[in-house]
């Protein structure tokens, strides 16, 4: 990834997969998304191609909370890909 994407990524609006992301709107495609997911999100894009870890993710998505550290963290996680993957379906 080059820096220019990262910048725009973390700026707020990126387009993978020729779907446009608005994150200071927490908007997939034109579908609005729960804070969290889209938080997932860009630490994902940011992190591209690299390989995020579940704490990677629970670090950028709840960096003060208390699930991070609870039996919760992993389904707080995947509840926010399914949140995301529910945005990409009606998006498309």
């Amino acid at each position: 990834m080059t820096t220019a994407q990262s910048q725009n990524e973390q700026a707020g609006t990126f387009t993978p997969g020729g779907i446009a992301v608005v994150s200071s709107i927490n908007e997939i495609g034109g579908v609005r998304v729960e804070a969290k997911a889209m938080d997932v999100l860009v630490a994902l894009a940011v992190a591209s191609p690299s390989v995020t870890s579940v704490r990677g993710l629970l670090d950028a998505g709840w960096p003060s909370e208390v699930v991070r550290r609870h039996r919760h963290a992993l389904p707080a996680v995947l509840a926010s890909f399914a949140n995301l993957w529910r945005a990409l379906r009606l998006g498309l």
